[in-house]
């Protein structure tokens, strides 16, 4: 998402403004609803928000980034142009992780220990992230990078020209190919194709549009009406309509003049102002009040507590924010261009670095995961997978074969039906002999895979009780991820059909957990 550049005056830039709030509250909504439904396991799905609101919360971020991008590089020199970019991203997000290091303990219930190469903000495919929201700021610096290159290159005036290129790829990729994979946590090679960047690249269109056109008010309802479409699920949810939608409604609203006063244009204004830091901190927030809440109080309660809450949290980080990023731009502005221009560059290479550091690691992941594809599709293919004792002859067949986890453990925590039509299931599988070896995880629904995902959770409690049953090193363990929480389509496997999860591991190898039956 896209975080403020200054408190705003009035006019069109107030009313940018008020645009931000409503696309921060869009997407702490969405996610009150998703944890709440996570930790209190209601018995049907929680619809006060329906889920494609955060998608289209994130489009209407991504859309003001690529507008105000295409706006600021005409008129911004190229160094204090990514450098501000730089102060504006970094900063707080630092600050937000360190509180949550320090919480962690009241919030999650154990000590979560930042990892530093997620905390780069730069693509490098699946990695344990802090604060869960991370990935729209991949995109975001991605962009940044992007228009830095074209500004250096003298390239200005080309952006419509680009962004216009962008959408025909994105598109074209998906009419070939598909919806890449990796949306949330994409490589450098991954990025550029998915589906959220036509968002910033309809944005990137707007200045070139509204300098030739007069999008009047009126097409304001025309994006409403699509997103009400979408909600009443007439039309499917879809992030290249999200975004072509969100860049409509930007061209309308600068269109427009607000005054910026009352108390309701105040309320905007400022939420506008924090709607960067609302959206770093807010799903800690919601987790720490929905772990805490007493299940007596009422769902509908519970979800405004919660919510409430994170927008509060979410202003007081806004206020550290605002006036570290002035207290930095000042700083920035007062560089001589050469200087600003070698410390933008700097922070390229270290981008570069970085991100083919990931697409490197990336390659020899997919060769990896290919392997443990290869084990799980040899285990779905003995048809053992749909019997009620499937996971016990399976695994017996797997160690006779000498394919099976050597000294296998693991459980399934909980499976559960989401309201965004998602099915999670979570829980940890280890193989003791070599715990450190890479490990898939698959659901199966009926014998048939429906999704599978790496292990990337600490487990600390599991890795104290395996140490204290079996001897092993528990400092060891405790570092190792041998958690996860996979997702996958709950339509591909209907209420009631039987769940059986396995783990395969880079060599081959497999373990089948205990059974589950869907929600």
């Amino acid at each position: 998402m896209r975080p403020s550049a200054t408190r705003p005056a009035t006019g069109r830039i107030a009313a940018l403004q008020y645009l931000r709030a409503i696309a921060a509250l869009m997407v702490v909504g969405y996610h009150a609803s998703h944890y709440l439904a996570y930790f209190r396991k209601p018995a049907g799905p929680i619809n006060l928000w329906e889920s494609s609101l955060g998608m289209w919360g994130v489009a209407l971020f991504f859309a003001l980034s690529g507008y105000l991008m295409a706006r600021l590089a005409p008129v911004t020199p190229s160094g204090r142009f990514l450098l501000h970019r730089v102060a504006r991203i970094y900063p707080v997000y630092f600050i937000a992780i360190a509180v949550f290091f320090a919480l962690s303990p009241l919030i999650v219930g154990h000590l979560f220990t930042p990892r530093f190469l997620p905390s780069t903000l730069v693509p490098i495919g699946p990695a344990g992230y802090t604060l869960g929201v991370e990935w729209t700021l991949l995109y975001e610096l991605t962009f940044y990078v992007l228009i830095f290159l074209l500004m250096t290159a003298g390239w200005v005036r080309a952006i419509p020209g680009v962004a216009i290129g962008w959408i025909a790829l994105v598109i074209g990729w998906r009419l070939a190919f598909g919806e890449e994979g990796g949306l949330e946590m994409p490589t450098i090679y991954q990025l550029p194709v998915s589906s959220a960047n036509i968002a910033f690249a309809c944005g990137m269109l707007v200045p070139a549009v509204t300098s030739r056109l007069r999008i009047g008010p009126v097409w304001m309802l025309v994006g409403l009406g699509v997103l009400l479409l979408d909600i009443a699920g007439t039309i499917p949810a879809d992030r290249t309509i999200a975004g072509a939608m969100s860049a409509l409604v930007i061209a309308a609203v600068i269109g427009t003049r607000t005054s910026g006063d009352g108390f309701i244009s105040r309320v905007g204004l400022r939420l506008g102002d924090a709607s960067y830091a609302i959206y770093l901190v807010h799903v800690p927030v919601l987790v720490a009040v929905f772990r805490w809440l007493p299940d007596a109080v009422p769902l509908a309660v519970a979800w405004c507590v919660a919510f409430v809450a994170a927008v509060l949290v979410g202003q007081f980080f806004g206020v550290i924010d605002l006036r570290m990023y002035q207290l930095l731009k000042r700083r920035i502005d007062a560089l001589s261009e050469m200087r600003g221009l070698r410390l933008s560059w700097l922070y390229v290479g270290f981008f570069v670095i970085i991100a083919g550091w990931g697409a490197a690691t990336s390659l020899i992941d997919r060769h990896q995961s290919h392997q443990a594809a290869a084990a799980l599709e040899a285990i779905a293919s003995n048809r053992m997978l749909t019997g009620p004792a499937a996971p016990e002859a399976l695994n017996a067949r797997l160690a006779a074969a000498d394919r099976g986890f050597t000294t296998p453990r693991g459980v399934i925590d909980q499976v559960q039906r989401l309201p965004d039509n998602k099915i999670a299931a979570q829980g940890w599988a280890i193989d003791l002999a070599s715990p450190d070896v890479r490990t898939w995880i698959a659901v199966y629904c009926d014998g048939r895979q429906v999704g599978w995902a790496e292990r990337t959770r600490l487990r600390r409690a599991e890795a104290a009780q395996l140490a204290t049953e079996t001897g092993a090193n528990a400092r060891e363990l405790a570092k190792l991820r041998f958690g996860f929480t996979l997702g996958t389509d709950a339509s591909a496997c209907p209420a009631g059909a039987r769940l059986t999860v396995v783990a395969a591991d880079a060599r081959g190898r497999g373990f089948a957990l205990p059974p589950a039956t869907a929600p």
